[in-house]
């Protein structure tokens, strides 16, 4: 080829690394990690959930479940929170509950905490108690300031008869009943 113009081709094609690319590069892994996994949570629980729904364990949810088991638990006490909030439903709002439970007992304490949560919206006061009997505390309290008065695993004085048992561990005496 003489004279002429020569042709050269350059085989070489560039090859920009940019930021864009190696962003998208990780959204696609990210997608494939995230779908890998659902994948494997879906193949994981389709047959335990299915199994559920076919032996119809799942139902309607019942109010208070949980707190029923722990006093039926604690107590003995059978659909406990129905019974106690039908009975702290005929005490004054207006004025709070005391509840004695012993100090060292977290049994004593849970059970104290229950019935405080199911006393809500009335006040409740705990009063941890290092005896088992609640002699001293109780005559520091005027009957006409509360609505009634809660001993959960701690024994009342021998003089207070009257009350509402729930179960084995829960006494609720009535203020107007609370008389030495």
């Amino acid at each position: 080829m003489s004279g002429g113009a020569s042709w050269t081709f350059d085989v070489r094609p560039e090859i920009k690394m940019s930021w864009r690319n190696s962003r998208d590069g990780q959204l696609i892994l990210h997608i494939l990690v995230w779908s890998v996994l659902l994948g494997i949570f879906l193949f994981q629980g389709a047959p335990i959930v299915g199994r559920a729904v076919s032996e119809n364990k799942i139902g309607p949810i019942e109010a208070n479940h949980s707190v029923d088991i722990y006093l039926q638990t604690l107590t003995g006490l059978q659909n406990g929170s129905q019974r106690l909030g039908e009975v702290l439903q005929t005490l004054p709002k207006d004025k709070p509950l005391v509840i004695f439970v012993r100090a060292e007992n977290p049994p004593s304490d849970f059970l104290g905490m229950l019935v405080a949560y199911l006393s809500w919206p009335r006040e409740a006061r705990i009063v941890k108690m290092r005896s088992t009997t609640a002699e001293q505390e109780l005559g520091l309290i005027d009957p006409s300031s509360v609505a009634g008065i809660v001993f959960c695993s701690v024994n009342p004085p021998a003089w207070l008869r009257s009350g509402v048992r729930f179960g084995s561990s829960i006494l609720l005496v009535p203020a107007p009943e609370v008389k030495p």
